[in-house]
């Protein structure tokens, strides 16, 4: 990558509510931070290809707050048009220095790409276009590029992968599989057995909690009779519904590739 390329991607990975100084490559925008994702992201990927970033520890002025899909799930739909018109302004301020912003959540991204300007068209610019990258779309169009890769494919587990209904909903494809297979030369099965029944907040509840095992069902047999020796999933809360399910962890994909290169 030529000097000019080094510097678009010199970047800051920023965490929802949580004042970060991890400046590796990208916005990064998240409403958990249980598995250190943004690290994941940032470091254990991209740390290994120096083309891409120019590491630098910098504070940053960014303030993105919680995107509103529990708001407006709850109905509380005076709050949610509040945080959209703040995370908009934000995310138009980067959009125009060519900064992208990217999140490991779906359920995020869909709230930017789709129900932001669905249901509050009046905060949204006219080059918004969606606001916001999955990341593993982000790291994918790196290694399209030939800016990401490994010195050596480090295959050798089994892994099954389930999409969450959010990132299908954002029509991008299923870019974890192919980063994951790309990146790392391993297989990734895809599970293909529908939702896995907590739809965002709703399997949380204790009157909902058992229907949505069921929901799930079928995802968490397929899981079980894969034998598979690693899970994944982006979204976070179909993490927790697949360990209450199946019993297994359920990994996020970049923290599978730090585990494969790792060798953990």
């Amino acid at each position: 990558m030529d000097n000019n390329g080094v510097i678009k991607y010199k970047i800051l990975v920023v965490v929802m509510l949580i004042v970060g100084i991890i400046a590796l490559g990208f916005i990064f925008f998240t409403k958990s931070n249980k598995e250190n994702i943004s690290q994941e992201v940032g470091s254990r990927v991209v740390e290994n290809t120096p083309k891409i970033v120019e590491e630098r520890e910098e504070k940053t002025s960014m303030s993105l707050i919680m995107v509103g899909d529990y708001l407006i799930h709850s109905s509380v739909y005076k709050d949610a048009a509040k945080n959209a018109a703040s995370n908009v302004s934000v995310i138009k301020e980067y959009q125009e220095k060519g900064i992208p912003i990217v999140t490991g959540c779906p359920s995020c991204a869909l709230m930017f790409k789709k129900d932001v300007p669905e249901m509050f068209p009046e905060v949204v610019y006219d080059s918004y276009k969606g606001g916001v990258m999955d990341a593993q779309e982000f790291l994918m169009s790196c290694v399209e590029r030939g800016e990401l890769s490994f010195k050596e494919k480090i295959s050798g587990k089994s892994i099954i992968y389930h999409s969450p209904c959010h990132l299908r909903a954002q029509g991008i494809g299923l870019p974890s599989i192919d980063l994951i297979e790309k990146l790392t030369g391993s297989k990734v099965q895809n599970a293909q057995a529908g939702c896995c029944g907590i739809s965002g907040s709703y399997g949380f509840k204790k009157e909902k909690y058992q229907i949505g095992l069921e929901v799930g069902k079928e995802l968490f047999d397929t899981i079980k009779s894969s034998n598979c020796e690693i899970v994944t999933t982006e979204c976070g809360t179909c993490q927790a519904q697949i360990k209450h399910g199946t019993g297994q962890k359920a990994y996020h994909p970049v923290t599978v590739i730090r585990k494969l290169v790792e060798n953990k």
